[in-house]
């Protein structure tokens, strides 16, 4: 248990079925949290005023994850209230792809070399992609490009603050569940524990996580470890690379570190990624999403 309403995020991550299939059945991320009866009167006025801009923002089409990168620039820069530059926006766009190769997975060709795109030819391919698909005139549209800046049309509301909350929320939601479809299902591994309540990083069956079998080096935050890559899942972790009882499995207790007591065992749900490092050879183990609060 959360401890309070799950979040779009804390459920795309811990739910029992994706946010699509709770929205599809009460048709907004709002419905949903109304058939719980967990959705208090602020949210049911910020419904009425905004739902449709908050709608837009659960359901819009993502081919790539352009549109919400460039709102959240816009919300960053307090674009609910006020016009913001389309060179702000085109200077935060190459700064959210510059700070992850992770990210910089889903620009197209034309901009792929970031270092070598100039500030005109991102502009004209930021202006050709998601600003001309926020304000395209063939669908209801919540923005307008207005003396080179990019202004808010959509419908107000009267708690501005839980309004860009709302925002956020959704558009965290959507990156996160974008590039995890597009690119992380095969470096994403579910947590789960075996019949002697010890942890397991599940693999699958092997075939297209690009992982090494054996003995292989594991950065965890600071720390330089060995994991025991077998075929189908991951259950040692070390400190060296040996096998008998020493070094001690450290498995159980990283993971507990990501996701608090209990953390690994299966009911939780709990997901980390194995990403190569920059280091040759070398992964990194992190955890998936944000650590619940505590049962």
């Amino acid at each position: 248990s959360l401890g309070h309403p799950p979040s779009l995020l804390e459920l795309h991550r811990w739910g029992r079925f994706g946010v699509r299939s709770y929205r599809q059945e009460f048709r907004s991320w709002h419905g949903f949290l109304q058939g719980l009866g967990a959705l208090d009167a602020a949210h049911q006025q910020l419904e009425a005023e905004a739902g449709p801009f908050l709608a837009e923002v659960e359901q819009t089409p993502m081919t790539r994850s352009f549109k919400m990168v460039v709102l959240a620039s816009f919300l960053q820069r307090g674009g609910l209230d006020a016009p913001v530059a389309v060179d702000t926006l085109v200077a935060d766009f190459r700064a959210y792809f510059a700070a992850s190769p992770h990210r910089r997975r889903d620009l197209g060709p034309e901009v792929a070399d970031l270092e070598a795109v100039t500030p005109e030819r991102l502009r004209a391919y930021v202006l050709g992609n998601p600003l001309a698909a926020w304000t395209n005139p063939n669908r209801r549209t919540f923005f307008a490009l207005e003396a080179d800046a990019l202004r808010y049309t959509g419908p107000a509301a009267s708690d501005p603050a839980l309004f860009r909350a709302a925002v956020e929320a959704r558009l965290a939601w959507r990156l996160a569940a974008y590039f995890e479809r597009r690119y992380e299902r095969r470096d994403t591994f579910h947590v789960i524990h075996n019949a002697g309540d010890r942890a397991v990083i599940q693999l699958g069956d092997g075939t297209g996580d690009g992982l090494p079998r054996g003995w292989v080096p594991v950065r965890v935050g600071g720390r330089k470890l060995w994991a025991k890559v077998a075929k189908v899942a991951i259950n040692v972790l070390k400190a060296e690379p040996q096998d008998g009882p020493e070094p001690p499995n450290m498995l159980t207790e990283v993971l507990e570190g990501f996701f608090g007591p209990g953390g690994y065992r299966s009911t939780h749900r709990n997901r980390v990624r194995l990403q190569p490092a920059e280091e040759p050879g070398v992964w990194v183990l992190e955890p998936m999403g944000p650590r619940p609060s505590p049962a």
